[in-house]
Order: C-alpha cells, then structure tokens, then sequence
C-alpha cells in the first residue's frame, strides 16, 4: 500500500522536488493545516470543514478539521472610505487597497484583533492578505485523524429514514482506497459533537473502522465487486442519497448509497476511459419528483485523455423487479469540439435559469397534489437548458456548453453541446459557479476557476463574458468553497498549507482581493 501511495506521490504532483517514505510514528498535529485539498462550508455558513492530506507522509495520518467560519469573519479587516464605516476606530486610506479606499483601523492595526494579525512584507509575498491567523485555536472547533492522501472533501444534507435533515461529509482517500465520511453538527445552533466519526476518546482522535468503507471484507456489491483503488472525485445527489465515485487509473465509476448507517456500495462501472477527473451530479427537474414522472439521474465525467475531448453521462438505474440493485449504465458521450486538448478536468453546472422559471410555477401544495397549471408550467421548466463550463489543462482554457433541447415532454436532454472556449493561462484545473454581491447587494452569478501552477483564481463574469479578476492567490491553490450570503470565498492553498479568505463583495475596494490568511503558512519539507 505504502509503495503505492510512494509511487502516486512522485507521479501525480510536481510542486516538491521529492517524495518522503510515509512516516510510521508521527501523529498529525490536529490544529494544523497541511496541505489541504478540499473545502466545504455548512448550510448556514458558520463552519467550514478542511480535509489535509499529509501529502508528503511527514505523518502517519490526514486530518478532517472544522473551523468557525463565523469567528473567522469577525476577524477579516474592514474596507471604508471615511471614519463613519468604521463602527470602531478610524479609516486609514494611506494603508488601503486602492486611492481613497482604506481599511478601519483598530489600535494601529488593520486587523481587528484577537488572534488576527498584519502581515510582514515578507510573509505576504509568500502568502498574500493583509491579516493573518497563525494560532488556530481561537477559530478550530474540532479535529479527528483520518487516513493520509484524502483528495477530496464533499458537504452534503440528507433527510435520513425518521425525516430529519442531516449533514454528512464524504472523503474519498487514495491512500487506502476508502471512502471515510462524518456526520457534521448543524452551524452554531447544533449540539453535540461538530464531527461524528466514532474518534477514539485520546488526543490522537482517530476515526473508527465504521467510518471508514472499501477495506472490509465483507463490503461486497451485489454482483461481489469491492470499491476499487484509487478513489479521487466525488458527486452526491440533489438529495445526498446517491454518490458517485470516480476511480482515478481504474476507468471505473462506483454508485453508493447514503444511508443513516452511511454509505454502502451498490455496484460498479467499469470500462470508462482511462483517467475519470470529476464528476458532478446533474440537477434534476424539479418535475422529476412527482410520482408519475419517469427519471432517471444523471451523473457527468470528465477525463484525462482517452483519445479525444469529451465528457459521458452516467445515468442511476433503479431496477423495480427482484434483486433490486441499482446501478449505472453509460448513456452518452458529448464531444468538445470546440477543443483539441484531451485533459479535461473540473466541471460546474448552472442550473440558475431553470431554478427561476420553476420559482414562478406558484407549486402551492405538495407537487403530489399540485394543480394542472402548475404541472404545465413545470414541464416547460423541465425542458429549460442547463449551463456548463469545463475546465481544461490542454489546451489551457474554460469550455462553456448547454445542454441540448427537450427531448421528451418532461426533461431536456443532459447531454451538452460545447459552444465557446475561453482560452486562460496557468492551466485551470477546477471549476465551480456561485454568486458574489454585486454593487447593489443583489447575488450575481459568477464562474470560479483555480490555476494550480500559476497561483491565480479566476473570477468570470457570465453575463458579460470576460475574466471580472485574476486574483494572485497562495501558491497552489486546490480547493475553494463559496459563502454566497457573506460574500466571500475560501481558498486552500496546498502547497504552504494554509487557507485564504477572498473579498466577493463588490461594494468594497477590496473585491477580489486576499484579505486574510487562516493558519501558518509553511513551506514544503522539499524546499527548507
């Protein structure tokens, strides 16, 4: 296994010079960042969840953390023009972001205190914000011990069998060829524990073997297959009932179920294109919920190579008759014609159209009792195109499609076609879409998108179809996670293992911009 996880080191990552044998007797120290790959925020907006990977086996073990994301939001510097945006302190413009934009001042610092600091010239060179959090231990809530090489993390919500709404986080870990996965307290209001992994009661806080799925014996499919190697991206449903998980040098996609005993493998997808990168569950109609519509979900996949540009859609088979085993079955490809490249590597959906066209379907009752009219103007929803936007290393670029028209009276057909290609330097990797706040406060849709290599964060501008900012991040930037309602943007940097906080507010001078720094940024073991 450990030859294994040696041998992905030295292949998948350039960003060391070497590899290190993973150590057998260091424990990870559980309120430290080390090199995070993954980021998830709670419904709320109040937590946010860090998956570290260990990446180069100085430990024995990664790290699942959760953080006070509304601490950390109390310790972001404020923008101002003049004194009266200060509730305290005074607008120093000489220290601003741009002319006549400063930041409130608070007993000499930018920063507003507590366990926030400014940074020198020299660390934000390295780590850019004007504020930095070196001790986690005012904003960490809690910590536990998973397995090292996690690439992942996803937040989902579920309604479990006795009704009552879930949180749950999914890792999917190469090192082992697992799927771990906690249960999460809901923000500040929960009780209880804010992680759920069976951790053992010691320091070491080691989540237990019930919380872990893909290394038992007896975690056989119904046709006998076991999760294969190499778990690297994941998907989850609209209802968090269903995960896709791609396997990436198996060619091979598993289906699970998320039950309240967690998640169980229903079967496996073999013989897909060698190298599955992402993929992501498509949005369903909200028509697919009423009883008497036939639909069945979708998943897309996208790839690293396999010939030509193209990503497949995955379609959720529940079988009625005897044995009941779902599974997935290959339902289309659609081509990129619009590129030449076969790296293709994050993918995002926009399905804010049809969420607005069902909004206006005045749905009064329950949709098993909703009205003729309703249903009608539902089925037109159904048919409403989806936007999509692929990120691809070769050639560097973002992709944009749509899916294509009805195709049947209740959906649209969720295979897309690829229209527009954006070229963009530093080999975008990932990909995600969401709303900043625009001048007057409204949400405004955005496209997000991380070059690892060239330590930048796109933000793209839809509806005037132009590159809005290239932020200069961290370097490494690997996972972003998106607070709509607060306006700003989380940002793991992989490389010197800290997370970014990013203004998204455009009523200040500081849109777009690091504000603070959370955690101690620290060179790879490779380069000290």
């Amino acid at each position: 296994m450990w030859r294994s996880i040696w041998l992905s080191c030295a292949l998948t990552l350039s960003i060391t010079s070497a590899c290190f044998p993973p150590d057998d007797g260091v424990d990870p120290p559980l309120d430290r960042i080390y090199f995070p790959v993954g980021l998830g925020l709670s419904s709320g907006g109040d937590r946010l969840y860090v998956a570290n990977s260990d990446f180069d086996l100085q430990y024995n073990a990664g790290t699942l953390q959760a953080l006070d994301a509304a601490a950390i939001r109390r310790l972001l510097p404020v923008s101002c023009k003049s004194d009266s945006d200060c509730l305290r302190g005074s607008c120093d413009i000489r220290r601003g972001s741009t002319e006549g934009q400063g930041f409130c001042e608070f007993s000499g610092s930018l920063c507003p205190g507590g366990v926030s600091a400014e940074q020198s010239s020299k660390d934000s060179f390295l780590a850019p914000a004007p504020c930095r959090v070196t001790d986690l231990s005012e904003v960490l809530l809690d910590s536990a011990r998973i397995s090292p090489f996690v690439s992942d993390l996803t937040y989902t919500l579920f309604t479990d069998s006795k009704g009552k709404e879930r949180a749950r986080l999914f890792l999917p870990v190469r090192a082992d060829a697992t799927l771990h996965w906690a249960d999460a307290a809901h923000d500040l209001a929960g009780t209880g524990p804010v992680l759920e992994c069976g951790q053992d009661k010691s320091a070491l806080k080691r989540c237990d073997d019930e919380h872990r799925r893909g290394d038992g014996t007896d975690e056989r499919s119904a046709e006998g297959e076991f999760l294969p190697t190499e778990p690297f991206a994941l998907a989850v449903s609209t209802d968090g009932r269903t995960l896709a998980v791609a396997h990436q040098t198996q060619g091979a996609v598993s289906l699970l179920e998320n039950t309240d005993q967690g998640p169980e493998l229903l079967s496996v997808l073999r013989g897909l294109p060698f190298n599955p990168m992402a993929v992501i569950a498509v949005p369903p109609p909200q028509l697919a919920q009423l009883s008497d519509v036939d639909y069945q979900p979708g998943f897309w996949v996208t790839f690293r190579g396999g010939g030509r540009p193209a990503i497949e859609l995955l379609r959720y088979i529940d079988k009625k008759e005897a044995p009941h085993t779902p599974f997935l079955q290959r339902a289309g490809v659609a081509p990129i014609t619009v590129s030449s490249g076969f790296d293709t590597r994050g993918i995002a959906i926009d399905a804010s159209d049809r969420v607005a066209c069902e909004s206006a379907c005045d749905v009064k009752t329950s949709l098993s009792q909703v009205s003729a009219a309703a249903r009608a103007c539902l089925e037109t929803c159904a048919s409403v195109q989806l936007d999509v936007v692929v990120a691809s290393r070769s050639p560097e670029s973002l992709m944009f499609g749509k899916t294509g028209p009805a195709n049947t009276p209740t959906r649209s057909d969720d295979l897309p076609n690829f229209s527009d290609m954006l070229p963009m330097r530093g080999g975008p990797s990932k990909v995600w879409v969401g709303n900043i706040i625009d001048e007057q406060g409204e949400p405004s849709r955005r496209i997000f998108a991380v070059a690892f290599d060239a330590n930048w964060l796109y933000i793209y501008d839809p509806a005037r179809s132009e590159v809005e900012v290239r932020l200069t991040t961290g370097r490494g930037p690997q996972g972003v996670a998106i607070d709509e309602r607060n306006g700003l943007a989380y940002v793991a940097h992989f490389t010197d293992s800290y997370v970014g906080v990013v203004d998204l507010d455009k009523r200040h001078a500081t849109y777009g911009k690091v504000l603070l720094n959370v955690g101690q940024p620290k060179p790879p073991r490779a380069e000290q």
